[in-house]
């Protein structure tokens, strides 16, 4: 018995541990490419069910599709609709395997952790392309853990199959359906996989111990564990991830809505139904069992796919998008824009400015006292979004617009770094303990930094260059401010430890960074818009009679 709790543990302490790894690693594999495939892939409802089917028959365990599923909608390869259809197709393709004696894909987990090691080993060695194999390893392995976790939990629990009192235990209890229906939903909640539960109880169906109608409801309840199993393991997500998990519940939850009154009416009453039909088919007792899970997922999954539309706006009502999963998601830059180089520098410059409002939340969950967990990564991943915009319209415009592109490439280069200082900052100001003098200088540190970030909001919003220029003298002038405070509080008799005195120097020395890149920042903009007022000025005088002259006629 202390092995089969190890057993658990240790799977559940892989499986976390993989899932957060895959999430890391597949953000750092994502490019514009690989979210374009992912796209063309699931461009269908269809195409997107068999990429499923295909997973769920490799995997052969529902929770384990969905939580690496899960990990491809964090880390943005694929949207929470995209993820739907995969997961219906993967109920169709775990319930396919009982036709087939269900092989054991531990061999096959522990080879694709060796070949994570190998292909490392490589990355190692290349150049070139060396980081992206690394993350596509490093992904493998997450992948490994995730899958081997759930095997590890299945192996643990399934000596007790073998045991004789356990099988006449469940003989006696599968005598009323309903204790059936809760057999399967504990078994499927311990063994993390309805197949095993249900070759488990196929079998002892051939032998007579079960009938048929006993099974039927064994597979009910066993969906209905798998639910259970999928809603405790996702209780911690929130946003798009929720969406999904919850879709995988309420599939397994239709299920069970649809096929459980058909079961018990039939049993009942006597009505001929689901078993009638089926049996109506010369074929063995064990592959008619089987064929009766396969298509009770199939009828499932056809029922959500004809209201797919419908179940995607509930989960986007009830389990809403996080507010970094909304600001994360580009607002202006997208295939589209792409058409026109000027749109789309125009594009890329909007979604830029965007950030400042993304690094002003930052401050305001500092101001809170709230975790900057959700928003850590959200300007990152907006800034990698630009980054591989910009180079996509490079390579399409080589020619065109190329001071304006390498503004836009130095803007996002200080965007980086900007980022990067204020989120330090953040985390230095959270970590500052309570002292009577560090809160209000420490209230003053944010509120300062957020009205210049409101500040350079509006004038940018504006295009006024003159308020640019008055915004570089800004920026100077809070440079300094920074100095005479850091000096005040240094100098100072007050009772400041040393820890502490030390965490005012670091703040202030980001601050004063923070505002530096603020300054380079405003300057890149002055001299971008004297570029595009001399740019229009040469436009106007080349232009005959004064009017405007032709879109791109000095390109």
């Amino acid at each position: 018995m202390i092995a089969i709790i190890g057993g658990f543990a240790g799977g559940l302490g892989l499986f976390f541990m993989g899932l957060n790894m895959l999430t890391q690693h597949l953000k750092s594999l994502t490019n514009r490419r690989v979210r374009q495939s992912a796209k063309k892939w699931t461009g269908s409802r269809w195409s997107a069910c068999l990429w499923g089917v295909l997973a769920g028959a490799v995997t052969q365990t529902m929770p384990a599709l969905t939580f690496i599923t899960i990990g491809m909608v964090r880390s943005g390869i694929l949207t929470s609709s995209r993820a739907f259809p995969v997961l219906i197709g993967g109920n169709i393709g775990a319930s396919m395997l009982l036709l087939v004696v269900s092989f054991d894909i531990k061999l096959a987990v522990l080879f694709a952790l060796g070949a994570s090691q190998l292909i490392t080993q490589v990355a190692t060695r290349g150049r070139s392309r060396g980081v992206k194999l690394q993350a596509l390893a490093a992904t493998l392995f997450s992948m490994g853990m995730m899958v081997f976790g759930f095997v590890l939990i299945k192996e643990s629990a399934a000596p007790l199959a073998n045991h004789l009192w356990f099988q006449a235990s469940v003989a006696r209890a599968a005598s009323a359906l309903v204790l059936c229906l809760l057999i399967g939903a504990l078994l499927s909640l311990a063994v993390q996989s309805s197949v095993v539960v249900m070759v488990t109880g196929i079998g002892m169906a051939m032998s007579g111990v079960l009938t048929p109608e006993q099974v039927f409801t064994l597979h009910v309840g066993c969906c209905l564990g798998s639910s259970l199993s999928v809603y405790l393991l996702s209780a911690h997500l929130k946003g798009r991830a929720r969406q999904a998990c919850m879709f995988q519940v309420l599939h397994n939850c239709v299920l069970a809505a649809i096929f459980l009154p058909l079961i018990v009416i039939e049993t009942y009453t006597g009505v001929p139904l689901i078993k009638a039909a089926l049996f109506t088919i010369d074929l063995p007792v064990g592959q008619l069992l089987a064929l009766y899970c396969i298509l009770a997922n199939f009828v499932t999954s056809v029922f959500q796919l004809a209201v797919l539309n419908h179940v995607a706006r509930l989960t986007q009502r009830w389990w809403p998008p996080t507010e970094p999963e909304v600001l994360s998601e580009p607002r202006f830059i997208h295939d589209r824009t792409l058409e026109d180089a000027e749109t789309a520098l125009r594009m890329a410059d909007l979604e830029q400015r965007r950030l400042l409002e993304v690094l002003s939340r930052c401050l305001d969950k500092v101001r809170q006292g709230a975790l900057l967990e959700g928003l850590r990564d959200t300007a990152k991943d907006v800034l990698t979004r630009i980054d591989e915009f910009l180079q996509e319209l490079t390579y399409r415009y080589p020619d065109q617009e190329v001071d304006n592109q390498v503004s836009m490439l130095t803007r996002l280069r200080l965007l980086y770094a900007l980022d990067e200082r204020i989120l330090k900052l953040c985390e230095l100001l959270q970590a500052t303990p309570l002292h009577e003098h560090l809160d209000q200088w420490r209230s003053g540190i944010i509120e300062g930094i957020d009205a210049v970030l409101m500040v350079f909001t509006d004038m940018l919003a504006s295009e006024d260059e003159s308020l640019f220029l008055i915004s570089e003298q800004l920026m100077e002038g809070r440079g300094e401010v920074i100095r005479k405070i850091r000096h005040s509080y240094l100098r100072s008799e007050s009772e400041l430890s040393d820890a502490e005195r030390t965490n005012v120097l670091r703040v202030t020395s980001h601050a004063e960074h923070v505002f530096s890149l603020l300054g380079e920042l405003a300057q890149e903009y002055t001299s971008g818009f004297q570029r595009e007022t001399e740019r229009r000025a040469a436009v106007s005088a080349a232009s005959p009679s004064g009017l405007p002259a032709p879109e791109g006629a000095l390109r």
